[in-house]
């Protein structure tokens, strides 16, 4: 009898055991697939954040871009991203390349032109960089019209997220006094020189491609 009552008590305690180590086993799954939705989430949160510094970085540089190229749509020379380079552009730190061979190239060491620094989105500072490509310009002289903008995110926990795109800028446009047929002048509407009402309004259209 008391050899039954002895192996009864072996099995429960083994039983027992097997249940805890299932439930431990359990457990730990569960946590793991909880840090990895939230690693998944943050990673997210970041991603989106350097998307917006991309779009925050093209809407920036926009309406300087058309300033500093407007002349080169007269003179049929193409647009370029010298200024946002070379520290013409207000509020923007211009390029710099201390070792001669970070052109086209980025380094953590080498920024290139930084346009926003630390800038704040829900948690989530995001830094946007632009440095020339391999052109056969220098670092501050753009020869192409094509640019690399980066924009490096990061959060208190240190999850970060990086997107680099190159950017291409052109501008197309003409000349208001080549339009001698929207000249105005005359009294009737039928798009020649004789228009009753000149047209004035000739803005250049930008396109930012990456």
């Amino acid at each position: 009898m008391d050899n039954e009552n002895g192996s009864i008590l072996i099995i429960t305690i083994l039983i027992l055991m097997l249940i805890t180590i299932m439930c431990l086993s359990a457990a730990r799954v569960s946590i793991t697939e909880r840090q990895i939705s939230a690693n998944a989430l943050l990673y997210q949160r970041t991603y989106f954040a350097a998307e917006s510094g991309i779009e925050h970085a093209k809407k920036l540089i926009e309406i300087p871009f058309v300033k500093a190229n407007a002349n080169s749509v007269y003179s049929e020379n193409p647009a370029n991203w010298t200024f946002a380079l070379n520290g013409s552009m207000k509020n923007m730190k211009p390029a710099n390349d201390p070792d001669g061979d970070e052109i086209g190239q980025y380094d953590p060491e080498y920024q290139g032109a930084v346009l926003i620094a630390g800038q704040d989105i829900g948690g989530i500072k995001y830094t946007v960089s632009l440095w020339n490509n391999n052109d056969n310009g220098t670092y501050q002289n753009d020869m192409d019209g094509l640019i690399r903008l980066r924009s490096d995110a990061i959060d208190s926990r240190g999850t970060r997220t990086s997107i680099q795109v190159l950017l291409h800028g052109g501008l197309y446009g003409s000349q208001s006094a080549e339009l001698t047929a929207q000249a105005g002048g005359g009294v009737c509407n039928a798009n020649n020189s004789n228009d009753k009402n000149a047209m004035n309004d000739f803005s250049q259209q930008i396109s930012l491609a990456n």
